[in-house]
């Protein structure tokens, strides 16, 4: 979806704001850092309030007036917004027997059920490369 952000350039580097998000803003030393910054901080908006209300983008228009708007750029940011999908999927995977085996036991000794402890075990995997 497509949401207005407000670009600010000085000496310093590149600041940007999203109005429809507030207290959404990130700074970087390059323009594709700062750009790249904007899902980032649109997840961690969200991040601890599952019931917080998906803003509805605000048209450029109605920012002409904006205080934030003052010696900035005003630009549209396509925000991917399917991290806020939590509604679980199946999926099949193809394990060998033996390592079937392993993987239930550990889930049981995790008081978990396999799928539980296959997601966990892959988060953590999936976080310590990123």
């Amino acid at each position: 979806m497509k949401y207005v952000a407000i670009l600010h350039i000085d000496d310093a580097g590149y600041g940007i704001t999203l109005p429809d998000f507030p207290g959404a803003f990130s700074s970087a030393d390059t323009l594709d850092e700062v750009l790249a910054d904007v899902q980032t901080i649109v997840e961690l908006w969200f991040e601890g309030e599952p019931d917080k209300e998906l803003p509805s983008p605000t048209e450029a228009k109605d920012l002409v007036n904006h205080p934030d708007l003052e010696g900035g750029i005003l630009t549209l940011i396509d925000v991917d917004l399917s991290f806020l999908n939590k509604k679980a999927a199946r999926i099949n995977i193809s394990v060998p027997k033996y390592l079937l085996l392993k993987i239930d036991k550990a889930a049981e000794k995790a008081n978990m059920n396999r799928s539980a402890y296959l997601v966990e075990s892959a988060l953590k995997r999936a976080e310590k490369s990123l």
